[in-house]
């Protein structure tokens, strides 16, 4: 009984091992996939607002100052 209670324990703590390693890198993949979902959300969020800011209000366009040119000769 002793000798059958140590193999079954023998071929059963690997495929434990095995297990449990499946379901931790199942687990990384939905926590990641999550991590990517929330950061599409938040990111395409801001970037709506972005836009409805530059719409609403625009940066005014910089006015062409007229003014006089004085050029002169550089003597080195």
């Amino acid at each position: 009984m002793n000798t059958k209670l140590q193999r079954v324990l023998g071929q059963l703590i690997p495929l434990l091992i095995l297990g449990f390693t499946i379901a931790f890198f199942i687990g990384l993949l939905v926590v990641f996939s999550y991590l990517l979902l929330w950061g599409f959300i938040i990111g395409a969020t801001l970037w709506v607002a972005l836009l409805i800011k530059s719409y609403l209000f625009p940066k005014p366009s910089p006015k062409k100052s007229s003014g006089r040119i004085i050029e002169h000769d550089e003597k080195d």
